[in-house]
């Protein structure tokens, strides 16, 4: 099982009641950030379902891909965008990340079946790898 998805199973419950008791948009936030791991794992369930169902063809499979696609691609550029960080050099990742949705919806849906996780500890050596520009460049954001 994934790490979110553990966390969810832990903190979703309490958190749903105290979003009954005390509705704030910060606990709905909550919710639905820690249920989307779910969702997205049931992807390929609710697509098969469609199919049986005959809400989907094969004649239509290439029009849903691509506009899955454009989709992620606008959500992508929107959200970098709107926290103001869209750089040009930024293009060939927000052009693959498509990709890596579709490469990480079989995990999430493996990750249903795989329930027990063991994690180990990283030990960290305190070494920064990444560049100064990048460093810097960080520092501004926060």
């Amino acid at each position: 099982m994934s790490g979110i998805m553990q966390v969810s199973r832990l903190t979703l419950p309490k958190l749903f009641r105290n979003f009954l008791r005390r509705p704030s948009l910060n606990r709905l936030d909550g919710m639905l950030q820690l249920a989307f791991p779910f969702l997205q794992a049931l992807t390929p369930f609710f697509t098969l379902a469609a199919f049986l169902a005959g809400s989907i063809s094969l004649q239509s499979l290439p029009v849903s891909l691509l506009s899955a696609y454009a989709g992620s691609l606008a959500v992508a550029a929107a959200a970098l965008v709107l926290e103001k960080r869209l750089d040009f050099r930024l293009t060939g990742g927000i052009l693959l990340y498509p990709v890596f949705m579709a490469c990480f919806l079989p995990l999430q849906t493996l990750a249903l079946f795989k329930t027990q996780t063991v994690w180990h500890e990283i030990r960290h050596s305190g070494v920064r790898l990444a560049s100064p520009e990048f460093q810097l460049r960080r520092k501004k954001i926060a």
